[in-house]
C-alpha cells in the first residue's frame, strides 16, 4: 500500500496480486459451497489451515453450533505436526480468511 492507503501491486510480472486497505471479509459457510439450510446450523469458530506450497488455497472446516471441536481438532492436529512442522500452522477462528479468486475460479 501506498502511504495514502492506495492498492498496490506486489508479485511476478504480469501477474498482480493486489491489496487492499481493508482486510477482507470473512469467510462464510454459504461461500464455501454449503447450502443455506445447513449454513444456519453452524457456529462458533472455524479451523483453518493456511496453505503450504505448492498448495495456494486455505482449508476450512465449519462445526455445527452446540457441537464445535475446533479446539479439540487443533490440538489433536498440533500434535501430530510437532514432529515434522513446516508451513504455516492451523488455527481456529471466528474470522476465517476469504477464500482466494483467481479469474473467475473459487480455489478450494
Amino acid at each position: 500500500m501506498n502511504p495514502q492507503g492506495g492498492l498496490h501491486s506486489i508479485g511476478l510480472p504480469f501477474i498482480p496480486i493486489w491489496t487492499a486497505k481493508d482486510p477482507p471479509a470473512p469467510a462464510t459457510p454459504g461461500e464455501m459451497g454449503i447450502s443455506p439450510q445447513d449454513a444456519a446450523k453452524m457456529g462458533g469458530p472455524v479451523l483453518v489451515w493456511p496453505p503450504v506450497p505448492p498448495v495456494t488455497a486455505f482449508r476450512y472446516r465449519y462445526y455445527q453450533a452446540g457441537h464445535n471441536n475446533c479446539q479439540n481438532d487443533l490440538e489433536k492436529m498440533l500434535a501430530d505436526r510437532a514432529a515434522n512442522a513446516s508451513g504455516p500452522a492451523p488455527y481456529c477462528t471466528e474470522n476465517p480468511p476469504e477464500p482466494l479468486v483467481k479469474g473467475s475460479a473459487l480455489l478450494f
